[in-house]
């Protein structure tokens, strides 16, 4: 379920929840054992049928009346936890969302740390994690004890059982129609103990029939964290090694890259799905070896463009050609070999300098250093501690803003992509430091780029410029015909709105 769980992530076109990391992860621990733990109480149940139903065949044998009152107890155990089933549903989901308070506070505690101390905010935020954990521990402690409660009144119907027994087999051994052996034999079957069929079963039943409740709830809470159209993929199986080494899955197919020739986007649209923020009728013409820089005020839906056309939040409509081809699968579409991306905030690992470039590829040393090279890295590198094997910490937190973008640019370059997508890389970088990066990037004649940028150097190199407005293509053309043509982009080049920065 934690395979299917992450693919499903993974699969999903511009993933946003409004979960943190902390809760994310407390889904995948505590709701997963709990479903795992309702199917395994299931199949212990299912081995249980086959000599239930002896013992109520040897049963009816003897006494039909005193079978139905031996096994009363399976029947009210079953319908009891049935009839509370909202209420164990309700604890459950409570002691759930309790624990998964916590975790996420203390995710966002350990990533926010400096933002805390700067605030001055130690004693609050420490006061509100003890709120949290006495609110966990109540939700946790009423979960259990309503729980055990349940399982007490089960374990009791069955010595209510066994006390009806007694008094009506009493009647029917003064009258000879029952023998001692008979008496014994009842007794064994419906007594409690883990070797009294009937006793065990009702224990079983109830511990199921709740935990399916509590399943239910945690089921509901994996499905939130992926699309709809992959839920029921959840629970898909697969082939377990149980002894050995791992079972490595077949070597994913590499990536045709055909070289591009041209990448054309016709009436894209789409939205951003926290706020007004989108893109329609977006109409894109991107030809092998050109410079592509889309620009606009803050809000225009620049980064929304993108991520559309990258498949990485999903479009309403619009057709996108790759050399006349159609895509249909953007997401699977558009990935190295034949795009690589820098988005606005790069993400790092907590590993070295070296893994976060490669990301898993295989090194070529030819490659990294031209990466590096290309990113404008070496200088940084240089004064490193461990040069490339430096740990960068969580997000990169050792490293400055510029150099992490650019460490997100050389994990593109490393991978030499057909299509270069940038979105605002240059934001961090100083201006010296950018105009090399866009020198060394012009070296390489073949390189295809579709960047976001506000910035005068990019704009001063790009072939053409598409100027968004609200969503919408305002103007397209050079950075000469618009400067003559286009108030809009005469209003950015001056700096108002979102200000074209002087360089």
């Amino acid at each position: 379920m934690k395979r299917n769980l992450f693919r499903g992530i993974l699969k999903a076109a511009g993933f946003r929840t409004k979960y943190s990391s902390g809760e994310i992860v407390s889904r995948f621990a505590g709701d997963t054992d709990h479903i795992a733990e309702t199917v395994y109480g299931a199949t212990h149940s299912t081995g249980m049928v086959i000599p239930t139903i002896a013992a109520l065949v040897i049963l009816l044998s003897v006494n039909v009346p005193l079978t139905i009152i031996a096994f009363a107890p399976v029947l009210l155990s079953g319908l009891l936890v049935q009839l509370l089933g909202p209420r164990v549903a309700a604890f459950h989901r409570a002691a759930r969302e309790a624990s998964e308070r916590v975790s996420g506070l203390l995710a966002q505690m350990l990533n926010g740390v400096q933002a805390v101390k700067i605030a001055g905010a130690e004693e609050a935020i420490g006061a509100r994690f003890d709120q949290l954990g006495e609110a966990r521990r109540k939700a946790v402690t009423s979960d259990a004890v309503f729980s055990t409660i349940l399982g007490s009144i089960s374990a009791m119907t069955a010595s209510v059982a066994t006390g009806l027994l007694l008094v009506f087999a009493a009647g029917l051994m003064q009258r000879g129609s029952f023998t001692v052996g008979d008496l014994a034999l009842f007794i064994s079957y419906v007594s409690l103990g883990r070797g009294q069929i009937v006793g065990h079963i009702v224990g079983l039943i109830g511990d199921w029939v709740r935990g399916l409740k509590q399943g239910e709830v945690s089921m509901a809470r994996l499905a939130e964290l992926v699309p709809q159209a992959d839920q029921h993929r959840l629970l898909d199986t697969g082939s377990p090694y149980l002894r050995g080494a791992a079972q490595v899955g077949p070597e994913p197919q590499p990536v045709e890259a055909a070289p591009l020739q041209a990448l054309r986007v016709t009436g894209l649209s789409g939205q951003h799905e926290d706020s007004e923020i989108g893109i329609e009728n977006v109409d894109l013409t991107l030809n092998q070896g050109e410079f592509i820089v889309v620009t606009g005020r803050v809000g225009s839906g620049k980064s929304v463009l993108i991520e559309t056309l990258l498949g990485l939040r999903p479009k309403e409509r619009g057709e996108v050609r790759w050399n006349g081809a159609p895509v249909d699968d953007l997401a699977s579409f558009f990935v190295p070999p034949r795009c690589a991306y820098t988005p606005q905030v790069p993400r790092l690992f907590s590993e070295t300098l070296r893994d976060n470039i490669l990301l898993g590829l295989p090194e070529r040393e030819g490659d990294l250093q031209a990466a590096i090279y290309a990113a404008v890295m070496e200088p940084d590198i240089a004064q490193l501690e461990d040069g490339l094997d430096t740990l960068v910490g969580p997000r990169g937190v050792k490293l400055s803003g510029g150099q992490i973008q650019r460490t997100a640019a050389a994990r593109m370059f490393v991978r030499r992509p057909e299509l270069l997508v940038f979105d605002d890389l240059s934001s961090a970088l100083d201006v010296e430091t950018e105009q090399t990066l866009w020198d060394r990037l012009f070296e390489r004649r073949d390189a295809t780029c579709l960047v976001v940028s506000h910035r005068r150097a990019a704009l001063q190199r790009a072939d053409r410029i598409l100027v968004l407005k609200e969503g919408r293509v305002e103007a397209e053309g050079t950075l000469d015909e618009l400067l003559a043509t286009s108030a809009e982009m005469q209003s950015l080049w001056a700096g108002e709105g979102t200000g074209v920065e002087e360089l």
